[in-house]
């Protein structure tokens, strides 16, 4: 007696008593099984096929018959002189040299581990769980009656329905019907399907749940229809069943009835209602429309007064019309300078308070001298001031003007420090520096819009404030040639001035005597302030 076993990478054989090994080769960790297929002993794999070699003694590879093309091998099983093969496309069986499909109906079973076949052509099945299936010829089977039943409907909460005649009156018209379809080869793989005549008239999806859940069924008669389908594919009749969705009580004739005479009623007292209050309401709302035209226009004032007070007129109005300004070349512009001496030193020994009010005092004084004068304010920048006169309206008294506004800021500033000295205070005295010459001025940004002016002779206006002394007020030699002949001046000759070089400097001390009145050399006469005005 010979027999053979199949292990992990190899295979035993058993003759009389006596064992051998045979390991298949270049195979690791894979179950070999053994089968007698085509006249002799083959070891099936995953993949490939070895066989028995009786002159030899060995174990060598077999030739596997052709497969379609697209076939990827998943695993093999051998009995009774067929190999079953199980591939990405299925199952298939090889006999011989023959490649034969097989039935549809055998790619069901799941985890199959054994096939076999009996004289008469039966299939018996072997899964991983140790069932055993039984599948008859395909061409001797009879066929056995295939029905679906609906053993059960149920509401919402629960309660079955009575399945003669059945009404349904529940909460939110809610059915559950469960459903069945045995089949004795196996019933695990069987589908369902249903549809509602009168509701939905078609098919539902195919589906292995035998539990149909109807969401919402409105007031109505309907016929619920299921049928099944089962592992070979054969579809059962279908089974029928008729049933009512009555009104709820609201809906109905009387009900109805009663919602018609309520509602008749509160329309006619609503539209006297309404009536009258839309009279009041259009009163209360023209008062509202009178009120808020007199606010929203109150608002525009203060709205444009303070976007004067950040902007010339002539740039705000530009603004509010374009939505932006365009920035302006001037040939002719008076840039003047302010800071105090000491700044610094004072700031560390102030209270921060006190500090920003006397700036703010200053500053305030400043705003008010220079208006009086037609000059346009710039900036502050820390204790720095800054003005231009000629901006944005052009003039060419622009130099005039802007002296007269240093000498009044000087003597304003002289009175302020000989009161602090007398109050044994620290004075703030203050450096001016005055240049004319070319500039370009406008609005840059989108946010909080400021005027300002660049050009070489701001740069140059800073230089004269930086070069100049305590209560002095530092021109340029530009600027000297056009006020020389209205005010009073010291040259101070040729002095260097960072990145400018050498520049011709002079002091204002005052305004002439027969260009100021009664003399004094402090205040401007008619004649001085008609070529400013």
């Amino acid at each position: 007696m010979r027999l053979w076993a199949g292990t992990d990478n190899g295979s035993y054989r058993f003759v009389k008593g006596k064992t051998w090994y045979y390991r298949v080769p270049n195979v690791q960790n894979e179950r070999v099984l053994v089968s007698e297929v085509y006249g002799s002993v083959h070891f099936l794999l995953p993949n490939t096929v070895f066989h028995y070699v009786v002159d030899s003694d060995t174990i060598l590879p077999a030739e596997l018959p052709e497969l379609p093309t697209g076939t990827r091998l998943e695993y093999m099983l051998g009995n009774n002189g067929t190999v079953w093969i199980r591939s990405n496309l299925g199952w298939h069986v090889l006999n011989g040299e023959k490649h034969i499909p097989l039935l549809p109906y055998l790619d069901l079973f799941e985890d199959v581990r054994q096939l076999t076949t009996d004289e008469k052509g039966n299939l018996y099945i072997i899964d991983g769980a140790r069932h055993v299936y039984s599948v008859q010829n395909r061409d001797k089977q009879v066929t056995s009656g295939f029905n679906v039943y609906i053993r059960q409907a149920l509401d919402v909460d629960g309660r079955p329905f009575a399945m003669e005649q059945m009404s349904i009156e529940t909460n939110n018209n809610y059915l559950i019907l469960n459903v069945s379809a045995p089949f004795y080869l196996k019933s695990e793989g069987t589908q369902y399907q249903y549809r509602i005549e009168g509701l939905r008239d078609s098919w539902s999806r195919w589906s292995t749940d035998p539990v149909i859940e109807i969401d919402y069924v409105p007031a109505g008669d309907y016929v619920l229809q299921v049928r099944a389908k089962n592992v070979l594919g054969d579809v059962s009749d279908v089974k029928s069943l008729s049933f009512t969705v009555p009104k709820p009580i609201w809906l109905r004739w009387y009900a109805l009835l009663v919602y018609l005479i309520v509602l008749s009623g509160g329309f006619f007292m609503i539209i006297k209602i309404r009536e009258r209050s839309l009279k009041e309401t259009q009163k209360i709302l023209e008062e509202k429309v009178a009120q808020r035209t007199a606010d929203l226009e109150e608002e525009k004032k203060k709205t444009e007064e303070l976007l004067l007070n950040i902007l010339p007129r002539e740039t705000a109005d530009e603004l509010q019309k374009f939505g932006k300004a365009t920035a302006r070349h001037y040939n002719q512009v008076s840039v003047l300078f302010t800071d105090f001496k000491g700044f610094t030193n004072f700031a560390e020994n102030t209270r921060p308070e006190d500090l920003v009010s006397e700036l703010h005092s200053y500053f305030v004084r400043f705003d008010e001298i220079i208006g009086k004068y037609y000059l346009e304010k710039i900036k502050t920048i820390g204790d720095a001031y800054m003005c231009a006169g000629g901006v944005p309206i052009r003039n060419s008294s622009n130099a005039i003007a802007i002296t007269l506004a240093a000498l009044e800021i000087r003597d304003y500033m002289d009175e302020v420090c000989a009161n602090k000295r007398q109050q044994n205070e620290v004075p703030l005295e203050i450096r001016i520096g005055i240049h004319t010459g070319p500039l370009t001025a406008g609005v840059v940004g989108m946010k909080k819009f400021a005027y300002d002016i660049w050009g070489d002779t701001v740069n140059t206006a800073s230089r004269m404030e930086t070069a100049s002394e305590p209560g002095r007020i530092n021109v340029s030699g530009t600027t000297y040639e056009l006020i020389k002949k209205y005010f009073e001046c010291e040259s101070r000759g040729k002095k260097e001035v960072k990145g400018k070089g050498s520049v011709e400097m002079y002091f204002v001390t005052r305004i002439k005597p027969e260009f100021s009145l009664n003399g004094d050399g402090r205040t401007p006469s008619d004649q001085l302030m008609e070529l400013v005005g």
